[in-house]
């Protein structure tokens, strides 16, 4: 509020003064009136103010940490292009832990020696292993209990060649999954149902979705798992999509029948099948697809073929046709590339990192034979000729930004190959897309519009080779998931044992069981260096402590053996299913179109706080194990159990102290006790618990029938030394913990530089602690999900049609113009997020605020004369009001979330639920703007008021029920007077008029809270027009309690011209109301429109003349000064009774000593009065003299008739004889005319002839009469000759 008055009023776009029939007119009215006023939002109570401006700082510290948790996580951030790398971390001990789940497979699964052919696999998605004997398919559940589940299924009659599992589409119901079986003749789906009582995979059922393969040998079959779509990749070299449809049928009267279309071809595959044999003689046969890859996130399909090419395809997304149903169009080819330039490319970077070794081949091929190969030689780190990809793993966009893969070769070399991008013309108002990222094809630019991007090509951006090192290994096959890459593999040779020393040398080798054959299969484990990670996403605030360049990994050596037996892998896949499909859902969608990556996208630092430990299963004949990843909070809690403070510095120095910070709150927080619980996790008096008196709170609970959430002695020390040390002083001053760094500063530039060159990051003027940074990590990852996802999700119905609008010449360039508001009658609404991820969510931060909540005491002591340690304790207490709002608001969604679906139908304002559609969770709990929005849906009727009050009193104060509770009474007896319109009498009016008091008297007691124009309509529509004219004049001095807008020491200051606008939006509202009366009197008296104002020329015996004869009718039928403006004025009201009401309400407003106070109120009337000509002298205002001597100089009459109207004889003689001797109505204007003289003269001598005038008339009388035979003024030629006005007509002017 702090803009001068001109851009004010250049900026504003409403106002009552701007209606079409009020004229212009000059001086203090031009300023007053004339002037577009602002509309001023609701006045907000202190406390309001007060709790928003605490989220701001703790808001921002937030948003902060989650983009510190982005930082340095994509691997075409931290790998230079073009080049490559071998090093890896050899301490810290190891990443993984191998546990035995079973000690063999079941006997169902032995080999079968009647069997001719046999297949085996692994289906990670239902955690299921399968293997094949001929046409029958043994399922077996390696995640099961003790007592195996093992299924036999026959459900074809040929060999099985392939077996793979994909999610139904949309239009399929009662199955969970698909079961695709491939033989060379056929391919079939079967419905898979899981039990949801026991988990326990039910008996597979033939669909009739069955496609005959023309005697071609499916090798491959991928599934896409968002959409459903089946893809086969074939011995031929020809890539097909299995198509199937519902059952509906189409326009020939017969549905769909299951088909395959063709998305890679060549020219073998089109020749018939004699021509096809002799193809295959002469030239050899076509490179077989041996594996299909579809990247749900990026939609993309990636094929790898027997000849290590690698081709990518683009899945277009389905989209409705012109029949209702969703249509998948073609897969789109969009680049190749060869082995041979793969090759080229690895063999070029890899004399680039090891310029003193020659080429050579490589490790496997001459251990198996190879016929390009050559002996084994002392280089151990070069590459084949000829290099053979194994597997390709498919990259997000959260972990590998434009690397869209990693092809994992034979001697465990991994090559990154990253898309070459084209970016299209930007589109101009697009629609936000929950889920939209850059890596769908979309990217959002620096003005953020969005630009289409089309891979053009795939080149390799990094190679990372094995370390010198590493055992001479024969890759059999890879796993990736969030960061970790296993490779299955097996040892060349057994020269190669005496290399296994130095292997444990760099990584450790660690071998399970007795020592067995080195011919056995061994795991290679790489994981993220996360100790890197935390440095590097620390560093930023630390200029002078350099970070460690490039990719940094862990790598070691995983060797399972079993007494005499060699290990013989089946197969390596991922282990999930312990994160519940809601949940996991919510952590895997970006929110806000990809401004922050997903829970899952990030490194497992932030993961392991919210997600359990990544797990990988490994089927051979020695059973199943689980490899489980050893995260930094295991390593911690380790370390926590040892007592060795040692230990503990070390960790916080690796992983930085609010990394270490975070795991604290994360122990504390995973433990703590429901919030109802009287004994609290700390003790309110010491800081820390000690053992006996944990003991004895146990023992207190499980008296009172509660259950301690620590299950043994272990976890409980545990807790109590995270808790010892997050709050200690002596420790966390040895840790680190309680050293201050200054927060980013939004305001400042990105980057700025010293002055020898080097970038450093700006920095504000809080200085926030390591704990406190944790505790902010912490906290955004858990509102990660949420904070700038918007809560609803809507769907707008379809405007029509706009193609026949002309385009612009020039073709399309030329911007679009800007989309109209969404229709909002008829959408669909839903809340983004489900009950159970927003009961997850809400549990969660629960548990911190109780933890936050019992030892903010200490977190941060407060010392006035520290600035660090008040800031640090404003922080502290805006963490947690942050975290109480976020609980309100969630709990809001869990009261709306029901009535989404109404929402569409719902009497609230259409603009308000677009801006409710376009609210993001922050904006929910820290915007002001946002209680707006939900108030205007409380006064909706979407939600009732009550509970909203009382589960979100943050978000809906009781001063905004007792208002909704008030308009709510308003709608009861608006809805009654229209019931009873036509038999209401007056005992029911007065009943009505005494029930509209409650509301008024309400609504006045929170004057400085409402919503003007929202309070007018409603009053208005019951008629409470006299409480209308209180509750504004109540409003307008809560806006300037201290009339400094009238009396202000500098009138230019831009908060005197504000306050003036505050105050007649306020006044704005009784003249509409004024104006509505009046334009109803005109049309009973027949006049079609409003008369001319009375300004410039001035004439006496014309002013007014309009406006007297509307009033003069109440006047003259029984006194217009007895009549008393009702409560409620009768809605709709009548013509005829418009004067009356109109005259009363004037009086009320002029007269009534509850207004006489308000000089502005009263000069605001008058003006509008002298618009209207109406008889502004008729009425004791305590203003209307010197509203008449200041501002109605143009028409000096007026302050005769007031005159003349108080029997002021004396003075209204001299004004009426003043006013003739100057001969015009003001200084310069133009001259009277001779009746006009006449009229004043008269009326002078009218005075001058009344009792106690002091004033004698014949000298007016002698005046009239010489003007009367004056005949020598020209002008007077054209007016006739006046008679003398009667007296009763004279009183009655």
């Amino acid at each position: 509020r702090s803009q001068p008055m001109a851009q004010e009023a250049a900026s504003c776009s409403s106002g009552w003064a701007a209606r079409s029939h009020l004229e212009p007119s000059a001086g203090y009215a031009t300023m007053m009136m004339n002037m577009r006023m602002p509309m001023q939002p609701s006045p907000r109570a202190p406390q309001e103010v007060e709790a928003e401006a605490q989220l701001v700082l703790p808001a921002r510290l937030v948003e902060e940490a989650l983009t510190q948790d982005d930082q340095h996580l994509r691997l075409d951030e931290v790998c230079a292009p073009g080049t490559g790398s071998a090093d890896y971390a050899a301490e810290g001990g190891s990443n993984f832990n191998v546990e035995c789940k079973g000690p063999c497979l079941p006997p169902l699964l032995h080999d079968r020696p009647e069997c001719t052919f046999m297949q085996q696999g692994i289906l990670p998605e239902i955690q299921h292993m399968w293997r094949s004997f001929d046409s029958t398919l043994v399922l077996w559940r390696y995640s099961g209990t003790a007592q195996p589940e093992v299924m036999e299924y026959q459900g074809v009659t040929q060999q099985l060649v392939g077996v793979a599992i994909a999610r139904p589409k949309a239009f399929v119901s009662g199955v969970d999954w698909f079961l695709v079986l491939a033989t060379p003749v056929e391919v079939s789906l079967h419905a898979l149902c899981i039990d949801p009582a026991t988990g326990r995979l039910l008996p597979p059922v033939r669909t009739q979705h069955i496609v005959a393969t023309d005697d071609v040998v499916v090798s491959a079959i991928a599934a896409d798992s968002a959409t459903g779509r089946i893809f086969l990749g074939c011995n031929d070299g020809c890539i097909h999509e299995l198509q199937y449809f519902d059952d509906e049928p189409t326009w020939s009267g017969r549905p769909k029948r299951c088909r395959t279309i063709s998305v890679q071809t060549n020219v073998m595959a089109s020749l018939p099948m004699f021509l096809r044999k002799v193809s295959e003689k002469i030239f050899g046969p076509a490179d077989c697809v041996v594996q299909l890859v579809v990247d749900s996130v990026r939609d993309l399909l990636l094929s790898l073929s027997c000849a290590s090419t690698v081709t990518v395809f683009r899945l277009p997304r389905p989209k409705l046709g012109a029949d209702g149903r969703f249509e998948e169009p073609a897969p789109v080819q969009l680049c190749t590339i060869e082995q041979t330039k793969l090759s080229h490319e690895v063999s070029k970077v890899r004399a680039m990192l090891f310029p003193g070794l020659a080429p050579s081949m490589g490790r496997a091929s001459q251990a198996y034979g190879s016929p390009y190969g050559q002996p084994y030689g002392a280089s151990v780190a070069t590459v084949p000729s000829k290099l053979k990809i194994v597997r390709l793993l498919p990259l997000g966009w959260a972990q590998g930004g434009n690397i869209v893969a990693c092809a994992v070769t034979d001697d465990g070399t991994r090559i990154f190959l990253r898309g070459v991008f084209r970016a299209e013309r930007p589109l101009l108002g697009f629609s936000q897309e929950s889920s939209m990222q850059p890596a769908r094809g979309l990217h959002t630019g620096m003005d953020g519009s969005r630009v289409t991007q089309t891979m053009t090509q795939v080149v390799v951006h990094h190679v990372r080779f094995l370390d010198i090192n590493s055992p001479i290994v024969c890759v059999k096959d890879a796993v990736h998931s969030s960061g970790s890459t296993l490779m299955l593999c097996k040892v060349v040779s057994d020269s190669a044992t005496s290399l296994f020393p130095s292997a444990r040398a760099y990584g450790g080798e660690r071998q399970y069981g007795t020592s067995g054959s080195s011919d056995s299969d061994v795991l290679v484990a790489i994981s993220t260096d996360l100790r890197a990670v935390a440095q590097r996403q620390s560093r930023g605030r630390s200029p002078w402590l350099s970070s460690t360049a490039g990719i940094a990994e862990h790598i070691e050596i995983v060797r399972l053996a079993g007494g005499s037996d060699i290990c013989r892998a089946v197969a390596l896949a991922t282990f999930d299913g312990e994160l519940a499909e809601p949940v996991e859902r919510m952590y895997g969608s970006s929110s806000a179109g990809g401004m922050v990556l997903p829970v899952l996208g990030l490194s497992e630092l932030a993961q392991q706080q919210l997600l359990p430990a990544q797990r990988f299963v490994l089927i051979s004949n020695l059973g199943v194990h689980a490899l489980t990843k050893v995260r930094p909070i295991d390593t911690f809690c380790q370390d926590l159990l040892k007592g060795d403070v040692g230990l503990l510095r070390d960790f916080s120095l690796q992983y930085t102290a609010e990394q270490t910070c975070a795991l604290c709150f994360q122990l504390l927080t995973c433990m703590v006790p429901k919030p109802g619980d009287a004994a609290g996790m700390l003790n309110s008096d010491v800081v820390g618990l000690s053992a006996v008196a944990a003991s004895e709170r146990r023992q207190q609970q499980q008296q009172r029938g509660q259950t301690f959430r620590v299950q043994n002695s272990n976890e409980e020390m545990m807790l109590l030394r995270a808790e010892h040390l997050l709050l200690s002083p002596q420790l966390a001053a040895q840790l680190g913990f309680v050293q201050t760094w200054p927060s980013m500063d939004s305001a400042m530039p990105q980057s700025l530089s010293t002055s020898l060159g080097y970038s450093v990051h700006p920095r504000g003027t809080n200085q926030i602690s390591a704990r406190i940074r944790g505790l902010c990590l912490y906290m955004s990852r858990i509102l990660r999900p949420l904070w700038l996802a918007p809560v609803m999700h809507v769907c707008w119905p379809t405007r029509p049609s706009d193609s026949g609008r002309k385009r612009p010449r020039g073709g399309d360039w030329w911007p679009p113009p800007p989309e109209p508001a969404p229709v909002v009658h008829g959408s669909r609404w839903q809340c983004a997020w489900s009950k159970q991820q927003r009961t997850f969510v809400h549990g969660q931060l629960v548990k911190l605020g109780a933890i936050l909540e019992r030892c903010k005491d200490y977190l941060v002591q407060e010392d006035s004369r520290v600035p660090e340690q008040r800031t640090g304790a404003a922080v502290v207490a805006g963490l947690a009001a942050l975290i109480g709002t976020a609980v309100e608001a969630l709990a809001f969604l869990e009261l709306i979330a029901p009535r989404a679906e109404y929402l569409g139908t719902s009497a609230c304002p259409p603009d308000a639920l677009v801006r409710f559609s376009e609210l993001t969770f922050r904006d929910l709990v820290c915007q002001s703007e946002a209680r707006g929005v939900l108030q205007q849906l409380m006064r909706g009727g979407v939600v009732a008021c009550r509970q909203l009050h009382a589960r979100c009193p943050r978000l809906f104060s009781a001063v905004d029920l007792e208002v909704q509770e008030a308009y709510e009474l308003l709608e009861v007896v608006r809805t009654n007077l229209l019931e009873a319109r036509s038999s209401i009498g007056t005992t029911d009016m007065a009943r009505w008029s005494h029930l509209v008091q409650r509301p008024l008297r309400t609504l006045e007691r929170h004057a400085a809270r409402l919503d003007l124009s929202e309070a007018a309509g409603r009053l208005r529509a019951v008629g409470a027009c006299k409480g209308l004219v209180a509750l504004c004049a109540r409003i307008a001095r809560a806006r300037d309690p201290h009339d400094e807008s009238l009396r202000p020491q500098d009138p230019s200051s831009a908060r005197a011209q504000q306050l003036h606008y505050a105050r007649l939006e306020c006044y704005q509202v009784v003249l509409e109301v004024l104006e509505d009366l009046f334009v109803l009197a005109r049309q009973c008296r027949g006049d079609t429109g409003l008369a001319s104002p009375a300004g410039g020329g001035g004439g006496a015996g014309l002013g007014f003349a309009a406006g007297g004869a509307l009033l003069a009718q109440d006047a003259a039928a029984g006194g217009a000064r007895s009549t008393v403006l009702p409560e409620l004025l009768p809605t709709p009201m009548r013509a005829t009774e418009a004067a009356t009401f109109l005259d009363a309400m004037l009086r009320h407003c002029l007269e009534d000593h509850a207004h006489g106070a308000d000089e502005l109120f009263h000069f605001c009337v008058l003006k509008w009065m002298m618009q209207r000509e109406l008889p502004a002298y008729r009425y004791d205002s305590p203003y209307l003299r010197g509203f008449l001597e200041t501002h109605a100089r143009d028409q000096p009459e007026l302050l005769c008739r007031y005159f003349q109207h108080r029997e002021r004889w004396t003075e209204a003689c001299d004004a009426y004889m003043a006013l003739v001797r100057r001969g015009g109505a003001a200084a310069g204007g133009p001259e009277l005319s001779r009746t006009e003289k006449l009229v004043l003269l008269q009326c002078a001598a009218l005075c001058a002839r009344m009792p106690g005038s002091c004033r004698r008339a014949e000298p007016i009388l002698q005046a009239i009469s010489e003007l009367t035979h004056d005949e020598g003024n020209p002008q007077d030629a054209q007016y006739p000759e006046p008679s003398a006005p009667p007296l009763a007509a004279l009183q009655m002017r």
